[in-house]
């Protein structure tokens, strides 16, 4: 009897071998390295954005949020002096324009 049981155990080791290597079980790739170069240790889709240096857009300049009013020439009230500026508009006075 401890001998067939020693047969159906070794006879089932050799199943799961073969059906690994026919399913190709050992290649699973746990860890996947992303065209960034990176590896990341989950089959998670991984989407990422380009930055684009020196383009061609309306507004370039990053202003700070602060609130300090101006009045510009043409007559519009700025959050600040720093989006006055980026428009090229000339400041009239530090206040809200009438």
């Amino acid at each position: 009897m401890k001998s067939f049981k020693l047969f159906i155990l070794v006879l089932v080791l050799a199943l799961v071998v073969l059906l690994g290597a026919y399913f190709n079980i050992n290649s699973i790739d746990f860890v996947r390295e992303h065209e960034n170069g990176f590896e990341y240790s989950n089959n998670f889709e991984i989407e990422t954005i380009d930055i684009v240096e020196n383009t061609d857009i309306e507004n370039p300049c990053l202003c700070p949020e602060r609130y300090d009013p101006v009045c510009g020439r043409d007559g519009i009230t700025y959050p600040n002096i720093c989006f006055a500026e980026c428009k090229n508009i000339p400041i009239v006075r530090q206040e809200i324009c009438n």
